[in-house]
């Protein structure tokens, strides 16, 4: 389709790196980013696809809360998208107008597209493949161990009362991965394991932006820690580290965590697993780059230090 924009969506589990990968994607020149959208999450529910259905007051308070953090070209026609929501009855319409309200700020940037980043988004896939069936969605993965630290560290910054227990995190992450899993042999999504962004950034971000059918130039990863200001909110403490250059640090001993969720954690296996049958059995060809793939990278225990 002529001048057709590009819609893409970052997901995967809280702490796994999102926000750096939107980052990366937010810094190219042809591509505007947002803050934590949360759109598909309070404003949907429950999760399968059959039952889903629209919570409007939910959703148009967090359309007036995107477009308060948000310094939008087009605030007009946010607001106008808001009241429509309002006034709508329907999942489809009203995931059309998130959609069109976000295509509306990259044409009034004269833009190329957007990407939007909210980690539980994973849960609402189905839904917004139904009504936007051109989104693109990648999926960014993290090792268990270093996932659920980083959540219980995080968790004591955030304002939600909700106490993230160990097992907690360890079901969010599960559950993350199941979500990408389903999608894992679709063309539309990219899987990308955070330990590989973090050991070979600028091998996986031109991996990310040419998925994209976007060109790749070094000066996003120059531009990526600028860009991630706009991205992270005043409140956001424990983004911090996006602010800093893309390292590695070794892999969390699974030690670290309470003996109650060691066994889960062996769950790891799969981890590893899926990394391996990614690279032996589902390489898409525009990851087969010479020194790195998507899952083809050499084994690393490389730990993020910029978390999303």
């Amino acid at each position: 389709m002529e001048n057709q924009l590009i819609r893409a969506f970052v997901v995967g589990s809280p702490r796994s790196g999102t926000t750096l990968a939107q980052s990366i994607l937010a810094a190219h020149p042809d591509i505007v980013g947002f803050t934590e959208s949360h759109f598909f999450v309070p404003g949907f529910g429950p999760w399968p696809l059959d039952c889903v259905r629209l919570r409007r007051e939910r959703l148009v308070a967090r359309v007036e809360k995107f477009i308060e953090l948000n310094n939008l070209n087009s605030e007009d026609h946010a607001r106008e998208i808001a009241t429509r929501i309002r006034d709508c009855s329907d999942v489809g319409t009203a995931v059309s107008l998130i959609v069109e309200m976000l295509d509306e700020e990259a044409r009034s940037q004269g833009l190329k597209g957007w990407v939007d980043k909210t980690p539980d988004h994973v849960r609402r896939i189905a839904v917004i493949e139904k009504h936007c069936p051109d989104a693109k969605f990648i999926h960014i993965v993290r090792n268990p161990v270093n996932t659920m630290l980083s959540l219980r560290v995080a968790k004591d910054q955030w304002s939600e009362s909700k106490r993230w227990l160990w097992m907690r995190c360890f079901s969010h992450w599960y559950c993350s991965l199941l979500g990408t899993l389903l999608y894992a042999k679709n063309p539309s999504h990219k899987i990308v394991f955070f330990e590989d962004v973090t050991a070979h950034p600028e091998d996986m971000s031109r991996q990310m932006t040419e998925w994209l059918n976007l060109e790749w130039s070094p000066e996003i990863l120059n531009e990526r820690i600028d860009t991630s200001r706009s991205l992270v909110r005043k409140d956001e403490k424990w983004k911090a580290n996006n602010f800093k250059p893309i390292e590695k640090r070794p892999d969390r001993d699974p030690r670290d965590l309470p003996f109650f969720v060691r066994i889960p954690v062996q769950l790891n296996l799969a981890y590893s697993a899926i990394r391996r049958w990614k690279r032996a059995l589902h390489m898409h060809p525009t990851e087969q780059h010479p020194t790195n793939s998507i899952a083809g990278a050499p084994e690393t225990t490389a730990a993020q230090s910029t978390d999303g």
